[in-house]
């Protein structure tokens, strides 16, 4: 229990309003709150969630992510855009599961780019999110397999991207669509058909 003291009394009449603001409200689930007026209580307020501070604190972190699949986190020289290093999901935050990395070796002064990198045989790739829209954009460069790579991506169980993803070696390419979730998690699954689904990157953006 917390309790709060102020330096001085604060004096109101009948009709005035006390406003009283938590900002660590994401961590509140419930509370009570009381004031006293000459030892008897006067006010009681019963709250099951900070709903509104608590909803723009999740806002404000629901923020673009930038994925480099089986590489370091790099930035975009061009567009000054961070690409984080990618990682498996654990149940927590985002990740990928499934495959494993691919680099192609690079010199020194090359461009940096998420097309240098991979996840071979990725499965799927999660991300805990509010509910709502969000836009994927998913990056494919098959630098590694050089035969037919042929598979489907699902969004939340629906495909949102059109028709199949079909990979030529050395050949850059990307799809983007839209993604409604209900569940408090965003689910993309890769649904292999022949060869193994390569995925250089991922972008997810909130609508």
């Amino acid at each position: 229990s917390l309790f709060l003291k102020p330096v001085s009394p604060i004096r109101i009449n009948s009709s005035a309003k006390l406003r009283f603001t938590i900002r660590q409200s994401t961590n509140i689930r419930r509370f009570r709150f009381s004031g006293t007026a000459m030892g008897a209580a006067t006010l009681a307020a019963e709250i099951d969630r900070a709903t509104v501070p608590a909803q723009r604190a999740r806002k404000e972190k629901m923020k673009p992510l930038l994925v480099n699949l089986g590489g370091p986190t790099i930035e975009d020289p061009g567009t000054k855009e961070r690409w984080v290093s990618g990682r498996e999901f654990k149940g927590a935050e985002w990740g990928y599961k499934g495959g494993s990395p691919r680099k192609i070796n690079s010199n020194k002064n090359e461009t940096p780019s998420p097309s240098l990198s991979a996840i071979e045989g990725i499965e799927s790739f999660h991300r805990k999110v509010e509910n709502g829209s969000y836009e994927v954009t998913l990056y494919f460069c098959d630098r590694w397999a050089g035969g037919p790579v042929f598979f489907f991506v699902k969004g939340e169980g629906k495909r949102f991207v059109r028709g199949a993803i079909e990979l030529q070696k050395d050949t850059p390419s990307q799809r983007r669509g839209v993604v409604k979730v209900t569940d408090g998690q965003l689910d993309i699954v890769f649904d292999k058909k022949k060869g193994e689904p390569i995925l250089n990157a991922i972008r997810i953006v909130p609508k």
